[in-house]
């Protein structure tokens, strides 16, 4: 069975979301608030996907993830990284994505990447086409081009590093937001965090897609993963 950790709590709003989409018949999913991190009451190795939602954690004062990061990071950063050394998942998807990249899970040296203002300044909410780049694990059988919804104001791939071409799976079909490179979404180099701005667990019904395109395996092909390469 493979074990899911949905992150909610303090501004967090899209766990129930992000939760149905990994249930399955394979998966143990359990919503679980950061301050039970923190207590011991849930212990992070248990697990084998952790999954950090969109939202607005800590109403996004001073940069969007920021505060809930640094709670991550004082708390439990030997946690995560003995999580990612073992092979285990972790997804961040929008205000997920920005906790990430202040935690510098993406590149080698640190404080390279981060997530800024949208280049208008204005928050975006819309259906957005993507490239898809299609050698991950995460995107097997994905179509080459996919639609998602998008809905931020910070969601500016900003890099004073260059990140490597397998690292970038998903592109903007065009320059919505101003990110280096029209980028969406990003892993780290050993390709098991996975960081991206459009909501993939927004789009889990054809019927609320603007073409009606299928359901797309991101989050199976998560699952699959772990059952492959783990005792899950």
């Amino acid at each position: 069975m493979v074990r899911v950790l949905i992150l909610k709590g303090n501004g967090i709003n899209c766990e129930n979301e992000t939760a149905k989409a990994f249930m399955s018949k394979d998966t143990s999913v359990s919503i679980v608030h950061i301050n039970e991190l923190i207590n011991n009451e849930y212990q992070l190795n248990d697990f084998d996907i952790f999954a950090i939602p969109g939202g607005f954690s800590y109403g996004d004062e001073i940069q969007s993830g920021k505060i809930l990061a640094l709670k991550l990071k004082k708390y439990l950063a030997q946690d995560i990284n003995t999580f990612i050394a073992a092979n285990k998942l972790i997804i961040g998807i929008c205000n997920g994505f920005q906790i990430l990249t202040q935690l510098d899970l993406f590149t080698e040296k640190k404080r390279t990447c981060t997530l800024a203002h949208n280049k208008n300044e204005k928050f975006i909410n819309k259906w957005q086409g993507l490239h898809v780049n299609t050698n991950s694990f995460w995107t097997k059988g994905f179509p080459a081009h996919y639609a998602m919804p998008v809905r931020h104001g910070e969601g500016r791939l900003v890099c004073s590093e260059e990140l490597q071409a397998e690292q970038v799976l998903f592109r903007y079909d065009h320059d919505i937001n101003g990110s280096i490179n029209q980028i969406a979404g990003i892993t780290n180099l050993k390709g098991n965090v996975l960081g991206l701005m459009p909501h993939p667990e927004a789009a889990l019904d054809p019927k609320l897609s603007p073409n009606n395109q299928m359901t797309h395996p991101l989050f199976k092909n998560a699952i699959a993963y772990i059952k492959e390469n783990t005792n899950a």
